[in-house]
């Protein structure tokens, strides 16, 4: 990694690399040609879903007519059985519930062929254990999708790295920014903080989408790779925000807007029309002799963010009146 504008923040992931080469005198063979549809192509297959309610419809017929054919309910005990299974099965809900109603209504229909009680005792036996197997399963599968939503949560509370844009979350901003804070101490020297807002979002969101905004915020973290040191901790703190900290004085907000605008102008994600690559940024610094420590001066720089953003915008009549064309100086 190089210190200076063009060196390379640790905080942040390596750059996307795409191309392909050839080698010199390579000779390319010319493929034959295939005619198109030389197969007929093939019927796709039937949905699961409609597969599973047709089984689980016939199946109830079967038994019905072989209750019939024996003047006997027993054969529809199997029923309950075969929907306990179907409810276990990982389908959607309207799907399992048409096919269990299609196999207990077969159940009940069985019973017209032996009036005795003990066959409705053992159908409705066979129902109950049904219906309890299945809620037990339930119980146990919404457990485990818990317990694995903690398991996730607990693994993204201890990395550090970004996925999207490679460079620090905010844990690995906890982490080495007190690292940072550590060595200034140390060293009676200063530290500095920037906080960095993506400006224009909203409306590339609505006209394009999220992908988009993905791409916008890939960009930017390249360019604050540029135009940051080595020494700086860059980290992603929202989902159009970064923040950066390093020793010393750091670079002034307008200094480093021109910095992130001119790399960003260099190869845009979008056209400008559609994002003019435009970024507002806050500073501030802590000094040797100032008290507090990384929440501070981080907190210090998102109020000088915020106040810049309010000078950008038109001055609001106290009144309530109209807005005013004037900006504030």
């Amino acid at each position: 990694m190089t210190d200076g504008p063009g060196g390379a923040s640790p905080g942040c992931g390596a750059g996307l690399k795409a191309g392909a080469a050839t080698a010199d005198g390579q000779q390319v063979t010319p493929s034959r040609h295939v005619p198109e549809h030389a197969t007929p192509p093939r019927r796709p297959p039937l949905p699961t879903d409609v597969l599973v309610i047709a089984a689980s419809v016939a199946v109830a017929a079967l038994v019905v007519a072989a209750s019939a054919a024996a003047s006997s309910a027993w054969p529809g005990v199997v029923l309950p059985v075969l929907a306990t299974a179907l409810g276990a099965l990982a389908l959607r809900p309207r799907t399992v519930g048409i096919g269990v109603a299609a196999l207990l209504a077969g159940a009940v229909v069985t019973l017209r062929w032996d009036g005795s009680a003990l066959a409705a005792v053992g159908i409705g036996s066979g129902v109950a254990v049904s219906a309890a197997v299945v809620t037990l399963w339930r119980l146990q599968r919404r457990k485990a999708t818990r317990t694995l939503a903690a398991e996730r949560a607990r693994a993204a509370e201890l990395t550090v790295v970004d996925e999207l844009t490679g460079c620090y979350n905010t844990h690995g901003l906890h982490l080495l920014g007190e690292q940072v804070l550590a060595m200034v101490r140390r060293q009676s020297g200063a530290m500095h903080a920037a906080v960095i807002e993506v400006e224009g979002v909203p409306a590339v969101l609505d006209a394009l989408g999220p992908r988009a905004v993905d791409e916008i915020v890939i960009a930017v973290s390249q360019a604050l790779r540029g135009a940051t040191r080595g020494t700086d901790v860059v980290c992603r703190s929202g989902e159009v925000t970064f923040v950066v900290v390093g020793p010393g004085s750091g670079t002034g907000a307008l200094d480093l807007e021109r910095r992130l605008r001119a790399l960003l102008l260099r190869t845009p994600p979008l056209s400008l029309r559609e994002w003019p690559c435009t970024v507002l940024v806050g500073v501030a610094q802590l000094q040797p002799w100032d008290s507090g420590g990384l929440s501070e001066i981080t907190h210090r720089a998102d109020e000088d963010l915020g106040l810049r953003r309010a000078l950008r915008g038109p001055a609001v009549d106290p009144r309530g009146a109209h807005l005013s064309a004037d900006p504030l100086p």
